[in-house]
């Protein structure tokens, strides 16, 4: 009997399908247009304790290696924070971005820290704000005549190439590949650090021109343009800015109703609690914003996914939602990703860039553990 009863459950739920995103719990007791979120410019809160902890391993004769590297890399993230603060703002007020998401970006990204160049599944990013080559072309393509002089970037050599064809994904990152391998073996299994990065932006032109695609002018120029981003992707002058640009553009990109999400009418917007002000219309939270760092993490090809699975009207989505809607499309089995595990990592990650919102301490959804394949 037992097991015709489990036989008609199997059958019912394969009748019925997956359970819907909206099935999850709806209120989730958050008021998003005035959410318990910090301010941008008290980010030193998250770094305290890690602070004590790196002074004392530097000063312990007994520390390992690793600790000494990890307490390194936390003293050079706190380091100039209030500077980070003020490029942030301003990054984020030129493009009507919510300043706590974009700071909320870096931290999910690499936690300030500022490395050297890594993989990254073949992207080559760079810095605490994790950047790639192409990335940073598409940022510095947007640059006036004096700005561009600051980073070497090769106007006069770019000339009349078309953005689209100097900053393809196809080709722009093989100058950073071929360079590299002039200094590590295999630079899917080395990490550049900041003072092999020095060395891998002084290799001449002529040591990878005769491996590079297009003709001698793009050559050069896709030569002169990586150069220009070997040099500066670890300067958070420059490198906050271009990721700021980036997270704009797939915001920009995408469908209207999706992009135009949790935002203030204009004469409803709370009165600033931070010293700094924030010009943006959208919500401290938002989740067209959240989107954008989530295709940031995994790429626009998410996005047929986000569509055609959303419960319920964008305007009626909240952060929260976006979360039920991340974790729902994997039991749909259409993943619209080789990996399984990817749509854990997502949700991993839009978790994290909602709770670095948060007051330290006090999360706004659930954390989870970082996935890993084992766990998968």
């Amino acid at each position: 009997m037992k097991t015709q009863w489990l036989m008609a459950l199997i059958l019912l739920f394969a009748f019925l399908g997956p359970l819907s995103p909206a099935d999850s719990e709806d209120d989730d007791g958050v008021d998003w247009s005035d959410p318990p979120v910090m301010c941008t410019e008290d980010v030193v809160h998250y770094f305290k304790a890690d602070m004590i902890w790196a002074e004392k391993a530097l000063k312990n004769p007994i520390s390992t290696s690793q600790d000494l590297t990890r307490a390194q890399d936390i003293l050079e993230a706190t380091r100039d924070l209030d500077h980070k603060v003020d490029l942030i703002y301003r990054a984020a007020n030129d493009r009507s971005m919510p300043p706590l998401f974009l700071l909320s970006v870096l931290m999910t990204e690499n936690n300030f820290v500022n490395d050297g160049l890594s993989y990254d599944g073949g992207n080559y990013s760079c810095g605490l704000a994790q950047i790639n080559v192409f990335e940073y072309c598409k940022w510095a393509q947007t640059l006036n005549l004096k700005e561009a002089q600051r980073i070497q970037w090769p106007t006069k050599e770019i000339g009349e190439i078309p953005s689209k064809l100097l900053c393809s994904t196809d080709v722009v990152n093989k100058p950073v590949e071929l360079m590299m391998k002039r200094i590590v073996k295999d630079p899917s299994q080395e990490d550049i650090n900041h003072v092999e990065l020095k060395k891998v932006a002084k290799i001449p032109f002529e040591e990878i021109r005769n491996k590079m695609e297009g003709d001698e002018n793009l050559k050069k120029a896709r030569y002169k343009a990586t150069v220009s981003f070997l040099n500066h992707c670890r300067s958070p002058r420059y490198a906050i800015p271009a990721l700021a640009e980036a997270l704009f553009q797939l915001h920009k990109n995408l469908p209207n109703d999706m992009r135009n999400t949790n935002f203030y009418d204009a004469d409803k917007k709370p009165k600033n609690k931070c010293r700094r002000e924030s010009v943006t219309p959208y919500f401290p939270i938002s989740t067209s914003w959240l989107i954008a760092g989530a295709l940031f993490n995994a790429g626009e090809f998410i996005v047929p996914g986000f569509e055609k699975y959303k419960p319920k009207p964008w305007s009626e989505m909240k952060p929260s939602d976006l979360i039920n809607l991340i974790e729902f499309i994997p039991t749909t089995g259409e993943l619209f990703t080789k990996r399984p595990i990817d749509w854990k990592i997502l949700d991993y990650y839009v978790r994290s860039l909602i709770n670095y919102s948060a007051l330290p301490d006090q999360p706004i959804v659930d954390e989870i553990p970082y996935p890993t394949l084992s766990g998968n």
